[in-house]
This record gives structure tokens, C-alpha cells and sequence, in this order.
């Protein structure tokens, strides 16, 4: 008896090793690493039109350059969705904002603007607010005839758009590529890698738990390739936000 209970025990044993050599990995939630796989919650604004949106941008830019440094950083989140939630990215747009310091650089008063540009090119634009140099701060549709914010970025959680319509969010070691759906109600996930692990994974769903290993061969050079395509230079590296295709219009006119 004890000799089968310990041959099936080495079955066992040996059944799970084989499955933690597939090359197709699933990850279990509570022992994830993930910071930036939590799929973006898009958004219900309590805006009628993109032009209501545009106008309080306008004004919490006013906003935070008239009052102190300290007051700007308790001042109300300008775009609060529906049912009391609050982004900390919003939080994170007032700082730089505060520290332009319009009154000795008046001329950074002039890099805050918006763009508007059909993403998906399903017939509906989609408002973005953005610097002049392609810095994106928000991604902004209309569904359903609600306003609704898809996603708002900063410094650490940036975001692109290719010229082939998707968007890409970056934050740490981690890029995600997302496409707007048909009806622009959700983002549907396309591909991703993260960077935090050793070694390096190619995300293959929305949630980061099922992914591949890059090949360390080369000092990863599968992985340096499809991260330096993930991102283009011009597009990562932008200094306008002409590169994205897009016609940046400023907030205030000089």
C-alpha cells in the first residue's frame, strides 16, 4: 500500500514539474507582480459635449496657476466621473501644472491643448487632452451620447498612439497595447510585454497572467527587438504631437 501511495505521489510530482515547463504560463492573481495590468476602467463624466470638457480643462489650467503651490494640490479633480470616483492620475497633472510658472514663462501657458481625432475610425472622434509636445494627458469618447473618459495618464503611466490606432500605456517596465472597440465602450487588449520579470515576459492576455519568456540568448536580444518595435523612437521620443497624426489646438491663444 504505502508502495503505490508513493509511486502516485511521483506521478504526481513529475505531472506538475512537465506543467511548469510550458512555455504558455498562467500566473495565480495573489502572486502576481503586475502594477499596471488592472484593465482601465473607462468612465462615465457627467459632460454633455466635448466643448464642456474642453471649457473646465481650461479653467482648472487658470485655476492652478492663480493659487499657491500647496492649495493647487488640494484643488478639486476637474474631471470627476460619475458616482463619486476620483483618478489619482488627475491628482498627478496639477504639479506640472503648478510648477510651469506662467508668470516668468508665460509661453508654457501655450503648450496645454487638446486634439481631436477619430481613434478607432469607427465615425466617432475621440477628445484628447495633451501638450503640444504629444504628451498625452487624457483619452476622452462619446458613447451612447455619454461623455466618457477611457483613461488619464502622467509622468509614470504614459500613453501613445501609433499611427495605426492603438494605445499603448506604459508605466515602469511594462507597455500594453490596446485597441477601442467598434462602439468605443471597452479596450480590448492586443499585446503587451513586462519587463519586471527575469526573464523578460511577452504578455499574451489582458490580465498579465498568461505570458511566454523571451529567449535569453544574446543578452535578450528577442526582447530588446520587440520592445524597440513595441514603441518606435519617433513615437516614444516625440516632440510634437504631429507624430501621433494628430492637430494639437491650444488651450489659450497667445
Amino acid at each position: 500500500m504505502k508502495q503505490t501511495i508513493t509511486i502516485t505521489c511521483a506521478i504526481l510530482a513529475l505531472a506538475l514539474l512537465l506543467a511548469g515547463c510550458e512555455k504558455v504560463a498562467t500566473e495565480n492573481s495573489e502572486n502576481s507582480k503586475r502594477s499596471m495590468f488592472d484593465i482601465p476602467i473607462i468612465k462615465y463624466m457627467d459632460y454633455q459635449s466635448y466643448d464642456g470638457v474642453i471649457s473646465e480643462f481650461r479653467k482648472y489650467v487658470n485655476l492652478v496657476d492663480e493659487v499657491d503651490f500647496d492649495t493647487a494640490r488640494e484643488a478639486d479633480v476637474f474631471l470627476e466621473p460619475k458616482h463619486g470616483y476620483k483618478s489619482y492620475e488627475w491628482g498627478c497633472m496639477r504639479d506640472p501644472i503648478a510648477m510651469s510658472d506662467f508668470e516668468e514663462h508665460p509661453e508654457n501657458r501655450y503648450k496645454y491643448g487638446y486634439a481631436i481625432k477619430d481613434i478607432n475610425g469607427n465615425g466617432t472622434e475621440e477628445l484628447i487632452l495633451l501638450y503640444k509636445d504629444g504628451s498625452i494627458m487624457a483619452i476622452i469618447t462619446n458613447f451612447d451620447e455619454n461623455v466618457i473618459l477611457i483613461d488619464a495618464f502622467w509622468s509614470r503611466y504614459r500613453c501613445y498612439i501609433d499611427r495605426e490606432g492603438y494605445i499603448i500605456t506604459q508605466g515602469g517596465h511594462q507597455a500594453i497595447k490596446w485597441q477601442l472597440s467598434e462602439y468605443d465602450s471597452e479596450l480590448i487588449f492586443i499585446d503587451g510585454y513586462d519587463a519586471s520579470y527575469e526573464p523578460p515576459r511577452h504578455i499574451l492576455s489582458k490580465d498579465g497572467k498568461e505570458y511566454k519568456t523571451f529567449n535569453h540568448e544574446n543578452e535578450y536580444k528577442e526582447f530588446r527587438d520587440f520592445r524597440d518595435s513595441f514603441i518606435p523612437d519617433e513615437i516614444e521620443n516625440a516632440t510634437d504631437c504631429s507624430v501621433y497624426g494628430l492637430d494639437f489646438t491650444p488651450l489659450f491663444q497667445e
